[in-house]
């Protein structure tokens, strides 16, 4: 709450580009000062956040079903929306790459907090979401990531060379997308 405190009249005259900025920190300070145990319930109510906005992205647009007055409201909205999918995203990537810095200084610890933080958003909603704001090689990116998470190489797929790796995901998922 300290830290929310000092940056208030940065906040206070509406610079998103500040408070976009400084969001990644404020979880990687609330990961870092939470206990192992309870770094999950300090972080639930952001993970919800996202996942809400993420959810709400993926979802069809109801365009068909609007009176034609709320088609001008839903351009505006779904700009908004596609913001705040990109923010989402932006903080995401931003843990993710100082995850991956942890992991090269050695302080897996650190890491491990990051990693269980970024992993508990589903990559097919966030390749959902990103397909539908626009970002294909972004929901690539995500797809790719779940199919190797998700992967259990053969012993086959050993024998492959660096490089070539063979990915398959359900059918049910591909649909999704």
């Amino acid at each position: 709450a300290e830290l929310l405190l000092c940056v208030k009249p940065c906040l206070h005259q509406n610079d998103a580009a500040l408070a976009l900025q400084l969001i990644p920190y404020l979880l990687l300070h609330l990961l870092h000062h939470a206990p192992d145990k309870s770094a999950s319930a300090t972080l639930a109510p952001s993970l919800e956040e996202m996942r809400a906005v993420l959810t709400h992205a993926e979802q069809p647009a109801a365009a068909a079903a609007a009176p034609p007055a709320a088609a001008a409201g839903e351009t505006a909205a779904s700009g908004s929306l596609a913001l705040c999918c990109e923010a989402t995203f932006f903080v995401l990537d931003t843990l993710g790459a100082w995850e991956s810095q942890q992991k090269r200084a050695d302080q897996f610890r650190e890491a491990r907090k990051l990693r269980a933080f970024t992993e508990a958003v589903p990559r097919m909603l966030l390749a959902r979401a990103a397909l539908r704001c626009g970002a294909a090689c972004r929901a690539l990116r995500y797809v790719e990531q779940h199919a190797d998470e998700t992967a259990r190489p053969t012993p086959q797929e050993f024998n492959l060379s660096k490089g070539e790796a063979r990915r398959e995901l359900p059918a049910d998922e591909v649909a999704l997308l």
